[in-house]
């Protein structure tokens, strides 16, 4: 299981513990009679989520009363982060499995060796852009924004260069989907999804993505 979780296991996003259930037990007994467990309330001003009132107005015009409104609301916010959050696990897989070779190093892989990273390789890309087409898809009927970008060039050569900027940006995807879709106390709010910069980044890692799967085409 954790050779399955390797490309996973030093994603600062992603926490891994896997226990027999003997030791999870053992675990739970341990926490609950801990004297320095605490209990935080956190009070939150309504249920909803920020991006709540554009949802809502959106699909007044498609669905009938607030019951359906209200679950489809429900489903919209987890399809939403879902996209995200599977775009930024195989961002970050991506970027493990192109730091594990230096171009040279792959050269001197054998054929066999070599097509099976390859091929890695392409899978973590191809649905690295799946996700973020499913993602832009669900948002740019309500929270679109046009908004110029320029193209990020790189080649094998810098390669790991590229697998980091491609993590960087879906780092800030997640981050301004989850501020807008999660209930919190904290204030967030829709403005960073609904930004000019939001919508240059999404269209920037799309483009990075395909430019990286173009360089580990041959």
């Amino acid at each position: 299981m954790l050779r399955a979780f390797a490309p996973l296991i030093n994603n600062p996003a992603v926490k891994i513990d896997v226990r027999t259930v003997a030791e999870a037990v053992k675990h739970e007994q341990r926490e609950s009679k801990s004297p320095e467990t605490a209990v935080r309330e956190v009070e939150v001003a309504n249920g909803r989520i920020p991006a709540d009132l554009e949802l809502r107005t959106y699909l007044s015009a498609r669905l009938v009363g607030t019951d359906a409104i209200d679950q489809e609301i429900s489903r919209y916010a987890g399809r939403v982060m879902g996209h995200s959050r599977q775009a930024l696990l195989q961002a970050s897989a991506l970027k493990s499995l192109i730091e594990r070779f230096s171009p040279e190093e792959i050269r001197a892989l054998a054929p066999e060796a070599r097509d099976k990273w390859l091929a890695m390789v392409r899978e973590h890309t191809l649905s690295y852009r799946r996700e973020v087409a499913a993602l832009r898809r669900e948002l740019r009927p309500i929270f679109y924004r046009s908004a110029d970008t320029t193209t990020e060039t790189f080649s094998e050569a810098n390669a790991v260069l590229a697998a980091e900027r491609l993590l960087q940006l879906s780092y800030a995807t997640d981050d301004a989907v989850r501020s807008a879709f999660t209930i919190s106390a904290d204030g967030r709010t829709t403005d960073s999804i609904k930004s000019e910069q939001f919508w240059r980044s999404l269209s920037r890692a799309e483009k990075l993505a395909e430019q990286i799967q173009n360089v580990y085409q041959k």
